[in-house]
């Protein structure tokens, strides 16, 4: 029923569900007027009461829970409070029918008026001697007049239902009037024909105050069920009315304990009294209750608590409680004076008077507030002795309250009850006066109450405790919002508002589907929310304490506002330990995070508050994390890199893009390394590595050229050992902070001892220094090749000779330093990975580590057990090589720590494939002089123009065609630009023989691709489409970027290309499939929306094949022949879907190849669109072998009376009806092929096949 609240296009109804689970089961039943009032007061909420959510929270728990305990104690008494009718509801209906029935008259009686002539009496007294006569007669005719209702509950004596006894003594009649208006001494009106002693003896006879008493009694004697004791409903009431009251009193205790207004010793003291605890002690004195009383009138529902003042030296400390006091309902004091000073104050405060009478007894209530009044504002002489003198009331500020205490003997709660039933009694018996009660009063008396117009509405409301209004339902607005929502501070205004109104408004319909019960099947009747678009993103989540909340996906308030030291560095996974905490930069941000409880993962820690909802985290062990609101799949370009570990502090955007070249690594390979929490491609790792190494180095060589100390220490080290003048006995070794060896560089030539160990310690500055404090003046002075006999210099200037010594030899030896540094790194660690890295010494660590990662067990016990590498590995290794080959040749673009022919030839051919590379040149690389070997060229051998490269080593000088020299040695490019004559350089665009690095950078971001680099380094060529044993090396899965893109710009070439290359299509290369895709005239969104439906059909067929291969689990044990038959299957439909999926390129339509396979093993559910895309078919040395289907009963032929050849037939009809698009059968059978005659199907072949296939035209 609830699902019905939210439309169609809403989120999850957990959301619903979520948040009728929170809301308290007394506000689900609330009307209209308190969810109003509850929006209203949900942005009125004190700041005692915004505190407590931060400082308090289990205490703010507690008064929820109080309050919901005061609902349901409500709830127990009210089915008797529906039974108690005020005096003026339970009169009004008994007198109108009453007149009616004896005077045939429909009146209001609450407006009809009875004017008492007797009563019209003038105060006789000095005081009023010298007031006006006629003011004073026009009072007392007002005051004679009172509405039926009012005289018939005050009651009539006997006397005054005698003719005239209600007449006048001046000669007024009493009369009845509908209306009246008194002028003067004179009263006059509509007339109603009742005669007033007649009214009056009705009301003796009605008795409505008699009747009433008797209706309380009714209502608190309920009597017992026969199974019941006597008195036990009785009982029952009485503790309910009880608990009620004990319930709002714990919690004015609790929102005083929340203010801060109670202590907690007479916290505990009052609790253990409410509690019903006899001998409750304070500081070992005992804790008595008493009621107040202003004067001898005692005050209804109030009560102090304190220890026993009676023999007390000193104050002592109080608790007043006041119920639904504005001010403060339950407050501690310091002494009864202070509470008395007050009490008063509050009496001057606007509207407090009136709120405070109604603890008054109705029958003393005039006479005590006239005496408030009195003290409160006295008449205060004002004028001069020789001026006229006059009375003005006055505020007294220190007026005497007249309060005064009676203590209460038994528990506290049956004393109030007794007590609030005793008061609802007697104002029960004033204002509704039973005929024998009116005829004990007095006629002072009687005259007396009817000038004082007394009567009011009596007060049921006041016998029980009222609900707590305004502040409680801004208590509950404040916990419900906690209890449904997470972290709501930290949420934009208008966020919060569209979450207030979402909640509320949920709310009130559940309450209304409640109220309306079974007439809402189905939610008719309700509307459906509106939710706003901020609610329908919020995720429900479970805290640390297994509650749930709505929290708004968003991580910005988990970020720390910290900076790491720079030279902080990550551990394996990624994360920097600092200050006892553990973090992770995510985009730029900086989280704190911790392992889960579980073991499932991380979790988030919130600055500030430790019961925050903590956002999952997970990870690859490799640097990759995802939180809980990553979206892996809709990830792309070098977020999917910076994602996998590799910050923009190691690797910047240029260089990121380089690295991903180098190593052919695709996004939808990175895409399901991220959403996989994988370790990425080992290509990627490996590159990504030697990159690093590369900016080390340089790094290393930039601090070393500035006298920097802190340049790696291990560097330093290495090149310190291998300097020919170091000592040759003398070994240096790196350790860490606890003496653990880190790493040992022993001298390039000779061996050493132990005792000749020299140990740098990694923790402390300056490894060098260190080095040169451990050797003797004269080994430094060789090591420095200080000159005989010259003064010894400084500590600090032998540092920078040797600083400026081993920069020198970092420069010459960049190569050897950067292999010796990647040689360094460990080798991986699985087992069996020596095994693999014996047979492969060139496979880098990272992809041995991915190999014997992905090794079945079978071949992973080969690798260790035999220390043999099994046939898959091996092969997909020897493909490695190949890639890994082509990953150095590229790197050499970029990294200036290596050099190789390979690179060279790839940037000279990249130079020839640019399209601004003058055709008429020929360019010739020749070794070591200009008739040297050839060692690669570019350009037409006929090309009018020819210049010459010589190589020495790394570096290249020019040639004219006729050996005239050019330019000296210098690197590649600058040679390239110095042998092309002016105007072919232009062209190029480059007007300057100096511009070598922008050339260098041309190529960088042009290299030639793979498969034209391949066959220039006499390499395997490199084939479309193609995959690797193990889908490593080449073929790798990988997840598409998933389609979000609206408009074109969000749909990027490399998202396409990598769709391309998941499509695995064989006779193209990616690049020149999205070419020709182009040349349709389609944009990229076109060619997104094309691409993702042949992904859509790649997912299909995959698992109807996989369906296919699952079926064998059910058969029964299958020959070598069908398994085969199986393999080839599948392949030739997998082949025949690729060849034949974009026909818009051109592609022809290629028939389905079923070679050497029996018809048997073709599967029996495909893709509709696998059979309508089959133009053609050709079949060759097919068979057809019955086979045992799964959930057939025995394998046998269509019908054992028929021939085989002709079952064989059939079948191949059948096989041939599931192609309806068919339009050439190729059928060939070759007596080589050696298949059983029997179970051929080109054996007296039908003629009838053709009209079988009408749309066939070749046969």
């Amino acid at each position: 029923m609830l699902d019905s609240l939210l439309p169609d296009s809403a989120p999850t109804n957990s959301h619903v569900h979520h948040i009728k689970n929170k809301t308290p089961d007394w506000l689900l039943q609330a009307g209209p007027a308190v969810h109003a009032s509850l929006r209203k007061f949900s942005g009125h909420a004190p700041q005692w009461l915004k505190d407590a959510r931060t400082s308090s929270p289990a205490q703010l728990d507690e008064l929820q829970r109080l309050y919901a305990e005061h609902r349901r104690n409500e709830q127990a008494v009210g089915p008797t409070l529906d039974r108690l009718s005020t005096l003026e509801d339970f009169a009004k209906p008994l007198l109108t029918a009453a007149i009616k029935e004896r005077f045939k008259l429909d009146i209001d009686v609450g407006n009809t008026w009875l004017f008492h002539a007797s009563h019209a009496t003038v105060d006789p007294s000095f005081e009023t001697a010298s007031r006006d006569p006629i003011a004073q007669a026009n009072t007392a005719l007002k005051a004679a007049n009172q509405t039926l209702l009012a005289a018939a509950l005050q009651n009539f004596e006997a006397w005054e239902t005698a003719s005239g006894a209600m007449d006048s003594d001046a000669g007024i009649k009493a009369e009845v009037f509908s209306s009246f208006e008194v002028i003067g001494n004179y009263i006059g009106g509509k007339s109603v024909p009742i005669v007033p002693t007649a009214f009056a003896a009705l009301c003796r006879e009605l008795d409505l105050g008699g009747r009433y008493q008797a209706h309380l009694k009714s209502v608190f004697s309920t009597p017992s069920t026969p199974e019941e004791t006597p008195g036990a409903a009785a009982s029952r009431l009485r503790n309910d009315f009880m608990q009620l009251e004990s319930s709002a009193i714990r919690l004015q205790l609790q929102i005083a304990t929340l203010q801060g207004l109670v202590s907690e010793p007479l916290q505990t003291a009052l609790l253990q009294v409410l509690d019903g605890r006899k001998d409750v002690r304070l500081d070992n004195r005992p804790v008595n209750c008493s009621v107040l009383c202003l004067g001898d009138v005692e005050l209804n529902g109030l009560f102090v608590i304190g220890k026993d003042r009676d023999t007390a030296t000193g104050l002592e400390k109080i608790v007043v409680y006041i119920p639904e006091d504005p001010i403060a309902p339950l407050k501690e004091y310091a002494s009864v004076a202070v509470f008395i000073n007050s009490l008063r104050d509050r009496m001057f405060v606007k509207g407090y008077l009136n709120f405070f009478k109604r603890f008054i007894p109705a029958r003393h209530r005039n006479a005590v507030l006239a005496q408030l009044f009195e003290r409160l504002h006295p008449k205060v002489m004002k004028g001069g002795i020789f001026e006229r003198q006059w009375l003005e009331r006055e505020e007294d500020r220190n007026a005497r309250m007249h309060l005064r205490e009676t203590p209460l003997n038994g528990p506290l709660l049956d004393e109030l009850y007794d007590r609030k039933q005793a008061v609802l009694r007697d104002d029960a018996l004033f204002q509704g006066v039973p005929t024998a009660d009116e005829d004990q009063k007095t006629f002072d008396e009687r005259v007396q109450y009817f000038k004082s117009k007394a009567l009011d509405v009596l007060n049921i409301a006041s016998f029980v405790v009222p609900v707590l209004g305004e502040l409680m339902l801004a208590v509950t607005a404040v916990q419900l919002i906690h209890e449904v929502y997470e972290g709501v501070e930290c949420w934009a205004k208008d966020e919060k508002q569209q979450a207030l109104t979402y909640l509320f408004d949920v709310v009130e319909n559940i309450a209304l589907m409640s109220a309306l019960g079974a007439a809402t099947a189905g939610g008719a009747g309700i509307p459906a929310l509106h939710v706003p678009e901020f609610a329908r993103d919020l995720k429900l989540v479970e805290l640390q304490d297994g509650t749930t909340r709505l929290w708004k996906p968003d991580l910005t308030p988990f970020a720390h506002d910290i900076v790491l030291p720079a030279s902080l560095q990550p551990d394996a996974a990624g994360l920097y330990t600092w200050q006892g905490k553990q973090w992770l930069p995510i985009e730029g941000r900086l989280y704190s995070v911790k392992p889960g409880k579980t073991g499932d993962g991380y979790r988030m820690e919130h600055p500030t508050r430790a019961d925050s909802y903590q956002p999952a985290l997970r990870h690859n062990g490799a640097g990759a994390w995802l939180h809980e609101l990553d979206q892996p799949l809709d990830m792309e370009g070098l977020t999917l890199f910076r994602r996998l570990g590799y910050s923009s502090e190691a690797f910047s955007d240029t260089t990121a893009r380089h690295l991903l070249n180098v190593s052919n690594t695709s996004e939808a390979a990175m895409r399901q390394a991220l959403a996989d929490q994988v370790r990425p491609p080992a290509l990627l790792e490996d590159s990504a590595q030697r990159f690093r190494l590369d900016q080390e180095i340089d790094r290393f060589i930039g601090q070393m050229a500035a006298n920097d100390p802190n340049a790696s220490a291990a560097v330093q080290l290495e090149l310190l050992s291998q300097d020919h003048r170091w000592p040759g006995n003398r070994a240096l070794t790196l350790v860490d902070a606890e003496g653990n060896t880190l790493q040992t560089f022993p001298p390039a030539h000779e061996t050493v001892t132990r005792d000749s160990l020299i140990t740098i310690r990694v923790d402390q500055p300056d490894a060098l220094r260190q080095a040169l404090e451990k050797l003797s003046n004269l080994e430094i002075r060789t090591l420095l090749d200080e000159e005989f006999g010259a003064g010894q210099p400084s500590v600090s200037a032998r540092l920078t000779t040797l600083r400026a010594t081993l920069t020198a030899r970092a420069k010459a030896t960049r190569a050897w330093l950067f292999e010796s540094r990647y040689r360094a790194l460990n080798v991986a660690d699985a087992d069996g990975a020596q095994t693999l890295q014996n047979a492969f010494p060139g496979l880098p660590p990272a992809v041995v580590q991915e190999l014997v990662g992905h090794a079945t067990p079978v071949e992973r016990a080969q690798l260790i057990t035999e220390r043999r590498v099994p046939l898959r590995i091996a092969e997909e290794a020897s493909v490695y090589l190949q890639h890994i080959r082509l990953a150095r040749a590229y790197e050499g673009l970029y990294l200036t720590s290596v050099a190789s022919a390979d690179t060279d030839c790839l940037a000279l051919h990249s130079l020839e494939a640019l399209p601004q590379w003058p055709s008429q040149v020929r360019l010739e690389v020749h070794n070591r002089f200009f008739g040297g070997p050839l060692i690669d060229s570019i350009g037409p051998q006929d090309a009018p123009i020819r210049k010459v490269l010589i190589k020495d080593g790394n570096r290249y000088e020019a040639r004219d065609a006729d050996d005239h020299h050019l330019h000296g040695l210098d690197d590649l490019y600058s040679s390239v630009l110095h042998a092309l004559p002016d105007a072919e350089r232009n062209q190029l665009g480059f007007p300057h023989t100096g511009q070598g690095q922008a050339l260098a950078a041309l190529v960088q971001n042009n290299p030639l691709p793979r498969q034209d680099l391949a066959p220039l380094l006499n390499m395997q060529a490199i084939k479309p489409g193609s995959r690797s044993p193990m889908r490593l090396a080449d073929g790798r899965l990988g997840y598409p970027l998933s389609g979000r893109g609206e408009v074109d710009w969000h749909v990027t070439d490399e998202s396409l290309l990598d769709k391309i290359r998941i499509l695995e299509l064989e006779d193209a290369f990616p690049e020149d499939i999205l070419s020709r895709l182009r040349q349709t005239g389609w944009n990229n969104r076109e060619i997104d929306q094309r691409l993702n439906t042949l992904l859509g059909e790649q997912l299909d067929l995959r698992a109807s094949l996989t369906a296919w291969t699952d079926e064998v689990i059910a058969m029964s044990p299958m020959s070598q022949t069908h398994i085969d038959s199986r393999e080839r299957i599948s392949e030739a439909i997998w082949s025949h879907w690729r060849l034949n999926n974009l026909p818009e390129i051109g592609r022809t339509f290629e028939p389905l190849r079923l070679q050497y396979v029996s018809l048997t093993d073709f599967p029996r559910y495909l893709p509709d669109f696998v059979y309508a895309r089959v133009t053609g078919l050709h079949l060759e040395n097919i068979s057809i072998e019955p086979r045992l289907y799964p959930g057939a009963a025995v394998a046998q032929p269509v019908d054992v009376n028929l021939p085989r050849q002709l079952t064989n037939t059939f079948e191949l009809g059948h096989f041939l009806q599931r192609f309806p698009n068919a339009r050439s059968l190729h059928l060939i059978s070759e007596t080589s092929a050696g298949l059983d005659p029997q179970s051929s199907v080109f054996l007296n072949l039908p003629q009838w096949v053709s009209n079988m296939l009408p749309q066939l035209y070749e046969l």
